[in-house]
């Protein structure tokens, strides 16, 4: 199982043959905070992560995880969990949402993808 836990989450936007930097979820003193990259929200075809997540500021931050992470996760008590785990080299009691959704949460219906991120 995977050892070294990611510090937060890389945001991609898949387009064509290319991929656009969209911004980095992190924790910062026990709050989920989103912040979009200054190139990409000066973008004018740029769309936000989700409803909650507009352009209209860089940078966000809650308690509790935004939902355009929370929607990619599946459902722990689905069949195929365990198997999604095991891909990924998760444990299925792993609860640290960083790294399910850099895991387990990195594709999903959209777009957008994630990856983990690491400081070192």
């Amino acid at each position: 199982m995977q050892n070294i836990k990611p510090d937060g989450v890389k945001v991609f936007l898949e387009g064509g043959n290319e991929l656009d930097f969209v911004g980095l979820l992190s924790r910062v003193d026990g709050l989920h905070v989103f912040e979009y990259d200054a190139h990409y929200i000066n973008q004018s075809d740029s769309i936000p992560l989700g409803p909650e997540l507009p352009l209209t500021k860089r940078s966000y931050q809650s308690e509790q995880l935004f939902l355009p992470f929370i929607e990619r996760l599946p459902p722990k008590g689905g069949l195929s969990y365990p198997d999604y785990c095991k891909a990924k080299g998760i444990s299925v009691d792993e609860s640290d949402l960083i790294v399910l959704v850099s895991s387990v949460g990195n594709r999903g219906p959209s777009s957008f993808i994630f990856e983990p991120y690491y400081k070192s």
